[in-house]
């Protein structure tokens, strides 16, 4: 297993510098604050907090695609699925007995269909199938991020 030994200092280093930067601002009166579409306020401490944490994340980890509660999603994170700037979202009817397979592209880009069939409808309890969906990816050479959901529709 790889360490994240750098990755933890970076963003402890980053966190503490943030604190640090609201804690300046804490009790300022005219701190500027907006609504999010959600309503929750933010102010421009949070923003400022949030822009010097992910400023340091992608400086040390360029490659690295960034979520962070303040900023937009980074399309980067969705690389393949055609989500920009809204999710994915599609109703699905399943009759009684369906099966529903949702796995990421570390999955299925190593994972043919029959053999995904095979496993997700093997006589075992949908968390084993799911492990060993993701086992078998590994072994084909995923290195990526490798998630599966299995969804049974009993009654």
């Amino acid at each position: 297993m790889e360490s994240l030994d750098r990755e933890l200092e970076v963003a402890r280093a980053a966190a503490r510098a943030a604190g640090k930067l609201v804690l300046e601002r804490y009790g300022d009166d005219d701190l500027p604050v907006r609504l999010k579409p959600d309503q929750s306020p933010v102010t421009a401490a949070d923003e400022a907090s949030n822009t010097l944490i992910v400023d340091r994340l992608r400086a040390a980890f360029p490659a690295d695609a960034i979520l962070s509660e303040e900023s937009p999603d980074d399309p980067a994170r969705m690389v393949g699925n055609g989500a920009v700037d809204a999710p994915n979202v599609r109703a699905v009817d399943m009759a009684p007995a369906d099966l529903l397979v949702l796995c990421s592209d570390g999955t299925h880009r190593h994972i043919s269909c029959d053999e995904l069939g095979l496993l997700a409808t093997a006589d075992a309890p949908l968390a084993l199938r799911c492990e060993r969906i993701v086992d078998h990816a590994r072994h084909a050479g995923s290195h990526d991020d490798a998630t599966v959901l299995l969804i049974e529709r009993r009654v």
